[in-house]
C-alpha cells in the first residue's frame, strides 16, 4: 500500500470530488493597458465611494527567527514564502458606503514590511450580483472579482498574492439583494520572501531567497511561448507547493487534467496520499500566466488562479512520483490556456526543456541540448529517502538553467515540445547553478503506472482507449458564444447570446450609439432600437466576464437601410422587357458570391416603383412573398420580409389585349456575408486605401497566399445600402483605390473573393 494511494482514501475522495466547486479569478495589474477593462473601471470608482475605511494592523513578527526556521527545513520541498496569522475579520469589521445602485463595504489590512498579503476566506455567501475584490495600496494590482460561483466546496477562497504592505478588501452588495452577502477572512499571509509580482514589489524589503540568478525567464524564449500558458504554480496557504501542466487527452474533451509531482501533495513525506491531504486540496490554488511581460522588464502579465482541485491519479516517490490533478471545468471555456500534448512511447528524447516556477519565482525555463539518459531517482530529499526502480527516470544536465524547489512536477518537453515526464528532483537545490542535473518520472512509465485506475495515466488521457502514442497540445477551444438576431433593424430587434452558462456576467455595448439605443431585458438578451432615418451602420458587442477576467467577446454588426422610391418607364415588346431606373438611386448588380442578380432595394421600408406604363397593367410576382402590396395606377408599392440572406423577387406586368410584359427582378441584400477574419487587411495612405489579401503565411493555419499568375476579386458596398461602389479584378496581392471613391465618413464593406470564399474588412473613410 506504501506504493500507490490507499484505495479506500481514493473511493472515499473521488466520493467528495463530485460536489467540489472551483474559482477561477483575475490578478490583474491595473494601468498597463492604454483602455481599462469594464470592471477594472467599475470597481475602481466604487473604491472611490469609500470613506473612513477602518484599517486592522497584524502583529510585528521577529522575521530572523522565521528565517532560522525555514532553513532548518528540507528545502527540497515547498517553499514557504509568508507567516499565515489567524484572525477573524467580518463584515462587522468594515464600514458600508452607499453608491446609486447598491452599497460597497471595504475594510483595510495592514501588516508592516511585508512584500505581500494574502487571505483566506471562509464561510463566504454572495447573492447573485454581490462580489468581492481586493486592491494593493499603491493601486497596481486587483485581485478579482470574486463571485458566489468562485468558492471551493468549503465556501472558501484562498487568494492570488497583492504586492505591499497593506491591501483593501472591497465587497459590492446591488440594493436588490441587500444584507445578504457576508463572509468571514480567517488567515492573513504576510509575504515575507520574494515571489515577486512585479516592479511595486522590490523596494519593501530586502529580497530573500529568490530563485538563482541563472535561471532564464521563459519570456525570453518566445520559441516556448505557447507552451508556457499550459503552465501553472500550486500555492497552499503560506507555502509555494509546485509547479504543473494541462495536458491533452485523445478524445479532447478539454478535461482540465494537471500533471505535478507525488510529492507536491504528500505534505507529511510519508509515500501515501491520507484523507487529510486529499481534503486540502479543496484549497489548493494554481495560478497561470504567472510569467513577465517582456524579456528583461519587471512587470508582470495578468494571472489567471483557480481555487480547488481533484486527484484523480498518483503513483508514489519510490516510482515516477507524478500526480494527475483535475482542475475546474471554467478552465477550458480560458481560450488563453494551452493543453500540451505527450509522447508516451517511450522514445530516448534527443533535448529537453523545462518550464517551471523556481522557489515560486514567475515561470522560468531550462533548456537541454543533449539527448536525455535513462537512469533511476535515488535521494534523501523530498522529506525521506527514496529510490525509484531502474530506469524510470529521464536524467538531464541543463545546458541553459536549473531547477529548484517548486520546480518539482514541472513538465520535461521532448524535441517536439511534447511532455515525457514530470520533475521529480535534483541532486541538490544548496547551490543550484553549480548542480544543473535533474530527474523527471517517465510519462510513459506513469502511463500504465501500478495498473489500476488511480495510479496510471492511461484512464485518464485516453478514455476511449484509442491507444494513440502520441498526442498533439492544443488551445483551449473557449466559449462557442453566437449572437441570435436579425442585421437589419428597421426599428427594434431583440438579440441573444447563446452558449454561455449562467455563471458569467455579459456586458452588452454599441459602437455607435446615434440614434440606437440599447436596453438590456435579461441575462444575456438585448433590445437594439433605431429612431433615426438615415442609412447606418453599428456593432453591437457581447463581453463574456468571469469575475473581472473577459474571457470572450462576440460582436455582430448591425444595420438600418432607408427606403427608396425609384421612377422610370417599362418599354413596351413582346417577351421579357428592360425597365429603366433613376440612375442615382437603384443599381443592377450580380452578387460575386451567390451569383444573383437584380435592383438593389432596402428590406426596411416601403418600396416604390413609378413607371407610366403601370396604367392598365395586371401586377404581379413571384419568388418571395411581399408583406404589402399596393398598385395604384402608375405607382406600385410593396415591402418583403427580412432574411439572413439574399433572395430574389420578381415583378411581373401584362397589359390585357397586348403582347406587352415584363420581369423585374429585385434583390434584396441583407449586406451579410460569410467572414474570413484576417483575408483582408486595410490600410489608409495619404489620400490612397490600399486593401491587402492574405495571411502572413508563417503565423496562419491555414496560410493564405497569392499565388504567382492568380488573381482575385475586389467589391466594395457602403454599408446600410448594399449599392457597390468599386469592383475589380486584382492581380497584386495590394489593391491601390484612390479615397475619392468614396464617400466620406461612411463606412464601406470590401469583399475579396478568391478559390470560392469570401473575405471580408471593414473601413470607415476619413
Amino acid at each position: 500500500m506504501n506504493n500507490h494511494l490507499k484505495y479506500s482514501a481514493i473511493l472515499l475522495f473521488l466520493f467528495y470530488c463530485c460536489f467540489v466547486s472551483y474559482a477561477q479569478v483575475e490578478t490583474r495589474h491595473l494601468g498597463q493597458n492604454e483602455e481599462k477593462d469594464y470592471w477594472e473601471e467599475k470597481n475602481l470608482e466604487l473604491a472611490t465611494t469609500c470613506r473612513n475605511i477602518p484599517i486592522k494592523a497584524l502583529p510585528v513578527f521577529d522575521i530572523n527567527k522565521i528565517i532560522e526556521e525555514d532553513a532548518d527545513r528540507d528545502n527540497n520541498t515547498s517553499f514557504r514564502y509568508g507567516k499565515a496569522f489567524d484572525v477573524c475579520y467580518s463584515l462587522n469589521d468594515g464600514i458600508w458606503n452607499e453608491t446609486v445602485d447598491g452599497r460597497i463595504w471595504s475594510l483595510t489590512v495592514e501588516s508592516p514590511k511585508a512584500l505581500s498579503l494574502n487571505f483566506y476566506f471562509k464561510d463566504v455567501r454572495l447573492p447573485e450580483g454581490a462580489y468581492i475584490y481586493i486592491i494593493n495600496e499603491d493601486k497596481t494590482v486587483m485581485f478579482g472579482n470574486i463571485t458566489k460561483m468562485c468558492l471551493n466546496k468549503l465556501g472558501g477562497l484562498l487568494t492570488d498574492l497583492l504586492p505591499g504592505s497593506k491591501a483593501t478588501i472591497y465587497l459590492y452588495e446591488p440594493k436588490i439583494v441587500k444584507g445578504q452577502a457576508q463572509f468571514t477572512v480567517t488567515t492573513v499571509i504576510h509575504g515575507y520572501r520574494t515571489i515577486p509580482m512585479g516592479e511595486n514589489a522590490s523596494d519593501k524589503m530586502q529580497r530573500v531567497d529568490e530563485s538563482s540568478s541563472c535561471n532564464i525567464d521563459v519570456v525570453c524564449k518566445p520559441a516556448y511561448s505557447t507552451e508556457a500558458k499550459a503552465v501553472g504554480l500550486l500555492l497552499s496557504g503560506e507555502y509555494a507547493k509546485g509547479t504543473g501542466s494541462l495536458l491533452m487527452s485523445t478524445d479532447r474533451s478539454f478535461t482540465p487534467y494537471f500533471l505535478t509531482a507525488f510529492h507536491c501533495i504528500d505534505g507529511d513525506a510519508n509515500n501515501q496520499i491520507d484523507l487529510y491531504e486529499l481534503y486540502n486540496l479543496y484549497s489548493l490554488a494554481v495560478k497561470f500566466n504567472y510569467r513577465k511581460e517582456t524579456c528583461g522588464g519587471s512587470t508582470l502579465a495578468t494571472s489567471v488562479t483557480y481555487n480547488g482541485t481533484s486527484c484523480v491519479s498518483a503513483w508514489g516517490r519510490d516510482h515516477t512520483d507524478f500526480a494527475l490533478l483535475e482542475l475546474s471545468e471554467q478552465v477550458k471555456y480560458n481560450p488563453n490556456l494551452y493543453y500540451l500534448g505527450w509522447d508516451r512511447s517511450g522514445s530516448t528524447p534527443t533535448s529537453g526543456a523545462c518550464i517551471h516556477h523556481p522557489k515560486g519565482d514567475v515561470m522560468k525555463i531550462s533548456i537541454e541540448n543533449n539527448t536525455l539518459q535513462s537512469d533511476k531517482w535515488s535521494g534523501n530529499g523530498n522529506g525521506g529517502s527514496y529510490s525509484s526502480q531502474s530506469n524510470d527516470h529521464w536524467k538531464v544536465y541543463f545546458d541553459e538553467g536549473v531547477t529548484e524547489s517548486v520546480s518539482s512536477g514541472s513538465p520535461i518537453l521532448n524535441q517536439n515540445k511534447k511532455v515525457v515526464g514530470q520533475l521529480h528532483g535534483g541532486t541538490t537545490y544548496d547551490n543550484p547553478c553549480n548542480n544543473k542535473d535533474a530527474w523527471f518520472g517517465k510519462f510513459s512509465l506513469s502511463w500504465l503506472g501500478g495498473g489500476t485506475t488511480s495510479t496510471q495515466l492511461e484512464y485518464w488521457l485516453d478514455p476511449n482507449n484509442t491507444g494513440a502514442t502520441t498526442m498533439n497540445g492544443s488551445y483551449a477551444p473557449g466559449l462557442n458564444a453566437t449572437i441570435e438576431g436579425d442585421p437589419v433593424i428597421c426599428t427594434s430587434n431583440t438579440y441573444i447570446l447563446h452558449g454561455v452558462p449562467n455563471i458569467y456576467t455579459i456586458q452588452w455595448s454599441l459602437s455607435n450609439n446615434t440614434n440606437f439605443t440599447l436596453t438590456v431585458t435579461g441575462d444575456s438578451t438585448c433590445t437594439v432600437g433605431y429612431g433615426g432615418s438615415s442609412e447606418v451602420f453599428t456593432i453591437l458587442t457581447a463581453k463574456v466576464y468571469y469575475g473581472s477576467l473577459c474571457i470572450k467577446t462576440v460582436s455582430k454588426p448591425l444595420y438600418h437601410h432607408s427606403g427608396l422610391s425609384f421612377t422610370g418607364y417599362q418599354q413596351a415588346g413582346y417577351g421579357e422587357g428592360h425597365f429603366y431606373a433613376a440612375r442615382d438611386s437603384i443599381v443592377y448588380v450580380t452578387d460575386n458570391n451567390t451569383g444573383i442578380s437584380g435592383y438593389e432595394v432596402s428590406p426596411c421600408s416601403n418600396v416604390t416603383f413609378i413607371s407610366e406604363s403601370f396604367r392598365g397593367m395586371e401586377m404581379g410576382y413571384y419568388g418571395e412573398t411581399p408583406l404589402t402590396w399596393e398598385h395604384n395606377n402608375n405607382s406600385l408599392t410593396f415591402s418583403l420580409p427580412l432574411a439572413h440572406s439574399a433572395y430574389s423577387f420578381h415583378i411581373t406586368g401584362t397589359s390585357p389585349g397586348h403582347c406587352s410584359d415584363f420581369n423585374i427582378p429585385i434583390r434584396v441584400d441583407m449586406t451579410e456575408v460569410p467572414q474570413f477574419e484576417g483575408g483582408l487587411t486595410p490600410y489608409i495612405e495619404g489620400n490612397t486605401l490600399r486593401i491587402h489579401f492574405g495571411y502572413e503565411e508563417l503565423t496562419s493555419d491555414p496560410p493564405l497566399y497569392l499565388p504567382d499568375g492568380e488573381s482575385w476579386y475586389l467589391t466594395a458596398y457602403r454599408l446600410g445600402s448594399g449599392i457597390p461602389t468599386y469592383s475589380a479584378t486584382v492581380y497584386e496581392e495590394d489593391a491601390l483605390i484612390p479615397l475619392s471613391t468614396f464617400l466620406s465618413g461612411y463606412y464601406y464593406i470590401f469583399r475579396g473573393a478568391y478559390d470560392g470564399n469570401v473575405y471580408t474588412c471593414t473601413v470607415l473613410i476619413p
